[in-house]
């Protein structure tokens, strides 16, 4: 008899005003564990009642049952966004959950995640670029250059900030493009710079500042059009000839394949969390990559977010480059029981059996705090829904 689910758990780790890590941890009752990560997309709203819902509808079930149960429930949660590839919640809870069984398939079947994704089985590391966004302490441009500067500073060669958000008003976009100027300023012409624009910029704006933007040496320019929209996506790419990213919404390929077959889109960004899970992601990542597109995971996560992107990112032949949120905590890579998977700019895939790491509990208690009421500010961490 194979091995059922004992408990699904989801913690919480508040990192910084905007930033909350929700890692899930899923036990079979052999002892084994796994572990997934299913930050961000408004996931305090739904993870309490929602994530005990689910766990009572996992626990006790044969692990290749609820595995099953578990690809249907991210299939019809797809299904139920239409049209709209816009912050999937309901994937996203899933997908972390997804995350955690795709962990413990690969350890049952001996694999390493990245070769259980359809990966090489040997080890595996692909370079981090910096995005500052959630590490600033200030929206200046004095602040932009010195987060900028610490990421070269820990070798970093590729940068992305997001300079309109937060913005209102006439002069917005030229108060975001002094942002982004500052950080080309500091760290010069051979850092690669990218620009993510969070849809904050209409079409309108992007011709009136086509030249301030082309000025910057963009490696890319990310989240102008919805890649669910691919008129807007050629539109822009008829007003700014740069590279332009954009998918991280995507949790289907009728969502993508237009904007990918159509030339206008260069970089295809999937999410493990946002997608419904690892294998959701690189079947996206492979649709990208056959019309010849480079992919490169959207991961503004915590550690777990990134060890499963570096895997998954090992499935994905045109994958060259990967986000890293930078800047936010220094205790970040302790997190994880092996501390190496992050470092020197990397992310790295190791060939031990499953994800190949897990959450160092000591770390995740020491930032643990007071029990709080969920949507608190208070700093810390916390059980937010267990299946115990």
């Amino acid at each position: 008899m194979s091995a059922a689910i004992e408990t699904l758990d989801l913690f919480r780790v508040d990192v910084t005003w905007r930033t909350s890590w929700a890692l899930v941890r899923v036990q079979l009752d052999d002892g084994t564990v796994g572990w997934g990560e299913s930050s961000d997309a408004h996931i305090a709203r739904i993870a309490v009642d929602r994530f005990s819902a689910l766990a009572a509808d996992y626990r006790g079930l044969g692990f290749e049952q609820a595995h099953s149960r578990l690809d249907a429930a991210i299939a019809e949660a797809a299904a139920a966004l239409g049209d709209s590839a816009a912050w999937p919640a309901e994937p996203t809870l899933l997908g972390g959950i997804e995350q955690a069984f795709c962990d413990l398939a690969a350890q049952q079947a001996g694999q390493s995640l990245a070769s259980y994704l359809g990966g090489p089985d040997t080890s595996y590391a692909i370079p981090l670029y910096a995005n500052i966004n959630r590490g600033l302490r200030e929206r200046t441009p004095t602040e932009f250059a010195r987060l900028a500067r610490s990421a070269v500073d820990n070798g970093f060669t590729a940068i992305k900030c997001a300079p309109f958000d937060f913005l209102v008003g006439d002069r917005r976009v030229e108060t975001g493009l002094r942002l982004i100027e500052a950080v080309r300023a500091e760290v010069g012409e051979n850092v690669d710079l990218m620009m993510d624009a969070h849809h904050n910029l209409s079409l309108a704006e992007l011709t009136a500042y086509r030249q301030g933007i082309l000025d910057l040496n963009l490696r890319w320019i990310e989240d102008v059009a919805r890649v669910e929209n691919p008129v807007e996506v050629q539109q822009v790419k008829e007003v700014l000839d740069v590279p332009q990213a954009g998918g991280e919404a995507a949790t289907r390929p009728d969502q993508v394949v237009a904007a990918i077959e159509s030339g206008a889109l260069d970089v295809f960004m999937p999410d493990v969390k946002h997608a419904g899970g690892d294998r959701v992601a690189v079947a996206l990542g492979a649709i990208a990559a056959e019309a010849g597109l480079e992919v490169s995971i959207h991961n503004p996560t915590g550690p777990v977010g990134t060890a499963h992107s570096a895997a998954a990112s090992a499935a994905m032949p045109t994958a060259r480059i990967l986000e890293f949120a930078f800047g936010e905590v220094d205790w970040r890579a302790d997190l994880l029981t092996d501390p190496g998977l992050e470092s020197g700019a990397y992310a790295r895939a190791t060939t031990r059996p499953g994800l190949g790491v897990g959450v160092s509990m000591s770390t995740l208690t020491e930032h643990l705090g007071e029990p709080v009421p969920v949507g608190s500010a208070h700093p810390g961490s916390q059980l937010w829904a267990s299946g115990q």
